[in-house]
């Protein structure tokens, strides 16, 4: 059994040119000559995209936990190499001094050549009307109009399910591709698109872009640069935008908060939500409810303390902070030993739902940090690794349920909470069903948090059963250690970001799973040091191997559907065949794959890191048609419609497919 993949070798860095910083730029130049040079072409990690080693900018002794971490997951060198690679990021990627530093700290976007406006003068007049356009009504009944797509899932319950049929199973073969946009970078392509009224708006990287969703045709793109000392985990990445009004909201790798117009793409005000020096970033799609915009951060890699907040969508000021871990003063402050909470991380990167009858937001949260190492946080760490019901007008937390009590894994639990009524023991119930990252199917009453359901649906060893009231009952082997403990599901999860869906015509839940992945989880003693990484990951002797796909039989990722009542598996179908797209290697295309839609036709469609988009008839299964796009699908497909004519949209390597019937 393979337990870990190979650090891919990478030679193309990101490098902006004319001011000599790397990552947020797109341009692709020669590296700075140096003897660390050729170090880091044999060393650099495709394990969280390119930019996470050039498009930072940090201190020697920074540099040297980044590449203690690159080590940690199978980067080969001697000790001369390393320091040779360390020497050469402080000298070439290190803190910006003088003027040059104060010049990037002050540029905050930018449009075409248009500067973008700044201080309270500049953006009195700015402020975006949210009383036309798409409002707040709008929002709340969605599903009325399934030819656009308005939120990050489509509507508030996160479904990931459209009324549009006019793609049936008769049909579905006739399908072909209409328009391709190509996205200017060269990090995982993340993003979900909205649609309204003929316009579709995605992203690349944190440029926000404005497509005709029948053509293709470009209408405007807003540059934005983020401020050069963002932490990078996972590379330059966004999975989406919110709107209201006729104003979108981007959430930006920076940890920043932006409107935009969006009939031209000018910036509207720009507000910073936490300080990227602490390692706070934001890769989520925000949220509009009502008259708020709700984003949580990321950069628990780092020692954040997580949080969710809300701004005022008009003015942009903070309405109101959830802090995902515990402090002085808080609920659950005792679950936490000593000052750990400071540092308990919690990330909150995925989009959560927002149920309009009891007014609450359902969010998953991540997991503990340091992730590996549990002995600096001693209990069960609240509220990592949970479901949380917070107020949506106050942010007061109603109730929780946490998946993992201190959880050392690095399970992040924040997969799409979906809205739903099932038939529960002969009674409709309003209910959340969640796949979890530790492999878990789980089902909790919507308004009290009550645990109802929690079954395996892939391969798991860490859990003995629940008690009463729903606590797992941990495995007593069941703990990361400094000589490693083998757990299933690995790292990456059961699941992850991808979003499942539930299609109330079929009455299942689907959901795309990683069956038979294993990793052996070392712990090591590390100090907190604000910017530097703080995962407490030991090393492991373990070499990589290539990822080939369908080597082996027994770990692969497929749609299953779930009885949502019961958990019970009723089929499914296996992404695994095809391209090994190793030139898309990393952790993200390695173990990923595309969300599921499925539509009112009675078709699910989805796609894998292997290239292959497809439809599958909702009911059983039954592969319906099929297109190799040549790039992994790692984000979620969206259908909408224009003038009677239904498009599907789904992301492959780093371009946006389109496609209709003939």
């Amino acid at each position: 059994m393979t337990y870990f993949r190979r650090v891919r070798l990478s030679l193309q860095i990101l490098f902006l040119a004319s001011v000599g910083i790397a990552g947020v730029a797109h341009s692709q130049v020669e590296l700075p000559a140096g003897p660390g040079r050729q170090v880091l072409e044999q060393m650099c990690t495709g394990c969280h995209g390119l930019n996470v080693i050039t498009g930072q900018r940090m201190n020697a002794h920074q540099w040297s936990s980044e590449v203690r971490d690159m080590i940690s997951r199978g980067a080969v060198g001697s000790d001369q190499d390393v320091k040779d690679l360390v020497a050469y990021l402080a000298a070439h990627f290190g803190p910006i001094q003088g003027a040059e530093a104060n010049r990037i700290a002050t540029t905050e976007a930018s449009h075409g050549s248009n500067p973008t406006p700044s201080g309270p003068a500049a953006e009195e007049n700015a402020w975006p009307d949210t009383s036309s356009g798409v409002t707040p009504q709008r929002l709340l009944h969605a599903d009325a109009e399934p030819q656009n797509w308005l939120t990050f899932a489509g509507t508030y319950s996160s479904q990931h399910y459209s009324l549009l049929r006019q793609i049936t199973p008769e049909n579905a073969h006739d399908l072909e591709l209409k328009w391709v946009f190509q996205a200017r970078l060269l990090d995982p392509y993340e993003t979900t698109p909205l649609v309204l009224d003929g316009v579709l708006y995605t992203m690349q990287g944190d440029d926000v872009v404005a497509l005709d969703a029948t053509t293709g045709r470009l209408f405007w793109i807003y540059r934005y640069t983020p401020e050069a000392d963002a932490r990078l985990c996972c590379g330059c990445i966004s999975r989406g935008l919110a709107i209201l009004g006729n104003t979108l909201y981007m959430a930006a790798v920076d940890a920043h908060l932006i409107a935009i117009d969006a009939k031209t793409g000018t910036p509207l005000w720009n507000r910073k939500v936490a300080d990227t020096v602490a390692g706070y970033t934001m890769t989520i799609a925000p949220l509009v409810v009502h008259d708020k915009v709700v984003v949580g951060v990321a950069g628990g890699e780092y020692g954040i303390r997580g949080f969710i907040a809300a701004y005022d969508a008009r003015y942009g000021k903070l309405a109101w902070r959830f802090y995902t871990t515990a402090g002085p003063g808080d609920p659950g402050r005792d679950s936490w030993g000593g000052d750990s909470w400071m540092q308990g991380a919690g990330s909150v990167w995925l989009t959560g739902s927002y149920d309009p009858e009891s007014n609450l937001l359902f969010w998953g949260i991540g997991n503990a940090g340091p992730d590996y190492n549990g002995d600096v946080r001693p209990g069960d760490n609240l509220y990592t690794c949970s479901m949380v019901a917070l107020d949506a007008d106050t942010g007061k937390l109603e109730w929780h349920y946490q998946a993992n009590p201190h959880n050392e894994f690095d399970w992040d639990a924040v997969q799409t909470p979906v809205l739903a009524v099932v038939n529960w023991k002969n009674q409709p119930r309003k209910v959340i069903l969640w796949a979890d990252r530790n492999g878990f199917y789980y089902v909790l009453d919507r308004n009290t948090g009550k645990f109802l359901l929690g079954k395996a649906f892939v391969k798991q060893n860490w859990n003995d059963g629940f008690d009463a009231n729903g606590r797992p009952i941990m495995s007593p082997t069941a703990k990361s250690s400094t000589t490693g403990t083998l757990i299933y599901p690995d790292n990456q999860g059961g699941t992850n970001w991808f979003s499942p869906s539930f299609d109330p015509e079929t009455g299942l839940f689907y959901v795309n799973a990683r069956e038979n992945y294993s990793s052996v989880f070392f712990k090591d003693d590390q100090k907190y040091e604000q910017g530097s990484r703080y995962d407490g990951r030991g090393s492991h002797p373990f070499p990589r191997v290539p990822v080939v796909v369908g080597e082996d039989e027994e770990e692969y990722t497929a749609v299953r559907a779930l009885d949502p009542d019961t958990g019970a598996l009723r089929w499914q179908f296996k992404l695994n065949t095809g391209n090994s797209l190793h030139t898309f290697e990393g952790w993200q295309t390695a173990f990923g794959a595309a969300g599921i839609l499925t539509t009112a036709g009675n078709v699910l469609f989805t796609g894998g890191r292997e290239g292959y988009f497809v439809a599958l008839n909702a009911r059983d299964g039954s592969l319906l048609w099929k297109t190799d796009l040549g790039g992994p699908m790692i984000m979620d497909p969206i259908t909408y419609a224009v003038n009677g004519k239904q498009y599907v949209a789904i992301n492959a390597g780093n371009c946006l497919f389109v496609f209709g019937l003939r």
